[in-house]
This record gives C-alpha cells, sequence and structure tokens, in this order.
C-alpha cells in the first residue's frame, strides 16, 4: 500500500516542481526585461576596417597623433615606422642598432622624432632619414632607477623623462640643457607637456597629479587619488583632465579652475557612470574637442563616454589575435575616425 502511494504521487510531485521551476523562470525572464527596458544598454560599434601589421605580440607601440603613421616595437627588438594608408613600413631599425633592449616608445607631434628608451638609455631617432640623432643616459636622484614614462614636445625640441624614483628629467635641446627634479616619492607613471611647452603634467604611483613649470620645477597645481595613477588624458585646449588610480577612483576636472589635493573634494568633478562594482581605466584618449572620452581596459574593450554628464555613450570591443590583448596607442584621424594600435599588432578604425 505504501509503495502504491509512492508510485501514484510521484507524477504529481514532478508536475508541480516543474511547475514551479518554470514560473520562477518566466519571473525572472520579466525582471530581465523590465530592467532592460529602464537601462538600455549603450549601443555597440563594429570597426570599419582591420588590418595586421606585425605577427605576434609587441613591446610597445605609438600612433601619431593625427592616425597616420604607427610605431611597432616587436619582441625581437626591431622597430618599424608605418604609413597607415599604404600599410607599408618605411623606417626599420634593428635590435643591433641600439647599444640596449627598448622598452618604449613616443613619436613627435610633426611626427618628424621617435624618442626610443630603454631601462637607463634614450635614443632620438629622424623618422625620415633613419638617422640616430642622440644618445644619452637619463639621470635620477636614486643611481638604481629605472625609466618609467617619456615624452615629446611637438618638435621634439623639448623631452620630459619620468624615472622609478619619482625623478623627471628635462632636456631642451635648443639650449643643450637637462634639469632634474624630484617630484614624486614613487614611480613616475606618466609625464606630459600642456599646450605651451612651459608646463609639465605629472603623475606618480604616490596618487599624486602635478603641474608644474617646466624651467623651474615650482609645483602650481597638486590633485591627488588614493592610489597609483594609472591612467592620465587631458584635451588639446587643456580643459578637460581624467585621472584614474589603479582602483576605481576617478575624476574629470577643468584642471585651471578646480581645486582639491584630497578626495573629499572630488564633489565638484565628473564621475563616469557605470552598473559594475569596478572598471579598469588603462588609457585614456579626449576626442570631439573635449566632449567625449575613450577609455581602454586591460583587455579588448573600449567606452565612449560623455565627459560633461559621465554617460556611457558606446563600446567597442578590438580583434583579438590572443587571449591577452589590449590597446597600446589610440588617435583620431582626419576623418573623424578613432584608431587603434593593439598589443597584437593590429590597426582598426572605428566610427565616432
Amino acid at each position: 500500500m505504501i509503495i502504491l502511494q509512492n508510485t501514484l504521487f510521484k507524477p504529481l510531485a514532478k508536475w508541480r516542481y516543474l511547475s514551479i521551476n518554470r514560473l520562477g523562470l518566466f519571473t525572472a525572464l520579466l525582471l530581465l526585461f523590465l530592467l532592460s527596458g529602464c537601462d538600455k544598454a549603450p549601443p555597440s560599434q563594429t570597426s570599419l576596417s582591420q588590418h595586421r601589421l606585425v605577427e605576434g605580440r609587441l613591446v610597445d607601440g605609438a600612433l601619431s597623433k593625427d592616425g597616420l603613421l604607427a610605431v611597432t616595437l616587436s619582441l625581437n627588438g626591431d622597430v618599424n615606422v608605418w604609413d597607415l594608408v599604404s600599410k607599408q613600413a618605411f623606417v626599420t631599425w634593428r635590435k643591433a642598432d641600439f647599444n640596449d633592449d627598448i622598452y618604449q616608445l613616443m613619436l613627435s607631434g610633426d611626427k618628424q622624432y621617435l624618442l626610443a628608451a630603454s631601462q637607463r638609455q634614450l635614443f632620438l631617432l629622424d623618422v625620415t632619414t633613419g638617422e640616430r640623432l642622440l644618445n644619452w643616459q637619463a639621470e635620477a636622484f636614486n643611481p638604481d632607477a629605472n625609466i618609467s614614462s617619456i615624452h615629446l614636445n611637438y618638435s621634439a625640441s623639448q623631452i620630459l623623462v619620468g624615472m622609478s624614483d619619482g625623478s623627471i628629467n628635462t632636456v631642451d635641446r635648443s639650449s643643450n640643457s637637462l634639469s632634474l627634479f624630484k617630484q614624486h616619492s614613487a614611480e613616475v607613471s606618466a609625464v606630459a607637456f600642456l599646450s605651451s611647452s612651459d608646463q609639465v603634467l605629472s603623475t606618480g604611483h604616490d596618487g599624486e597629479l602635478l603641474i608644474w613649470a617646466t624651467a623651474t620645477g615650482k609645483v602650481h597645481r597638486r590633485f591627488a587619488l588614493p592610489h597609483r595613477i594609472m591612467s592620465l588624458a587631458i584635451d588639446s585646449a587643456n580643459r578637460r583632465l581624467f585621472a584614474a588610480d589603479a582602483l576605481d577612483n576617478h575624476f574629470i576636472i577643468d584642471p585651471e579652475s578646480a581645486s582639491f589635493s584630497s578626495m573629499d573634494a572630488l564633489g565638484a568633478s565628473v564621475n563616469l557612470q557605470y552598473v559594475e562594482r569596478y572598471r579598469y581605466f588603462r588609457r585614456a584618449l579626449f576626442v570631439k574637442h573635449g566632449n567625449m572620452l575613450i577609455t581602454a581596459t586591460s583587455k579588448q574593450d573600449m567606452i565612449g563616454w560623455d565627459s560633461q554628464s559621465g554617460a556611457e555613450l558606446v563600446h567597442w570591443r578590438l580583434q583579438a589575435y590572443s587571449a591577452s590583448t589590449s590597446v597600446t596607442a589610440m588617435a583620431v584621424n582626419g576623418e573623424g575616425q578613432l584608431v587603434t594600435l593593439s598589443s597584437d599588432g593590429a590597426i582598426e578604425l572605428w566610427p565616432l
């Protein structure tokens, strides 16, 4: 009798179980539908074109500001300068052309010069002729410090070299002079000239962002984030500045009018709006006269943001040729398209 009852009621129990599961699934789908209607995801854009310049991963790469030239540093030590219209390399330096392994590259704004850096050595190269113009060793207060960041002004007449001990070299080629300043208490993560080249913007692993005089090293403005600053961008008019640290703290400010030295005073800044608890900003670029900010993650994703409201506008995803594909450099070409160079040596064009 007991066996018969169990046999009779098993189908009924199974039917009830399936009905409850289906009801729960329907409820979950309905909830997702309602939520998606309230917070519609921004559109995803696909690239207009793709072209891989080199096989294998890059050590580093750079793009000209107009997106017409690319420079690649391959694992074998070769440095190539590419015309992105013809997709052909027109200048090549082999590993043997340098007396040290190269790790960083930067093109001057006029596309005439390339700065290549090893851990301690710097090489200034003529992009047109391939000639090596200068070769010198970077200075630091700590004799064991290495080069952590580099920057050229538009004509490469002035050079900035950040060091792992917080030191910064300023080199003036016209006067053949070099100055050394101790601006940060930890590694310098980025250095850049502001538009006039008489002021420097620098960030460090000490969480500080400084604007200071090129000639004297005097700090004019100081901003701070809780952790080491890993991403930096400033628009061409010096009116919008983006900085992000390693643990999701970030801001967009006007560096001329903002005034704060800690996170407590960041209420007036613009923050990027997203639902995730955390986003990592590896690279950043202002476009459209500073009205849009593009950030790149440590993977294939790029996001476009409204720099006035912080709203997410669009996202892109690189073509991956390896498991660790990421953005190496970004620029905007004359047609208003975003140009990206990936760590796999691929050039992609994107609509803005």
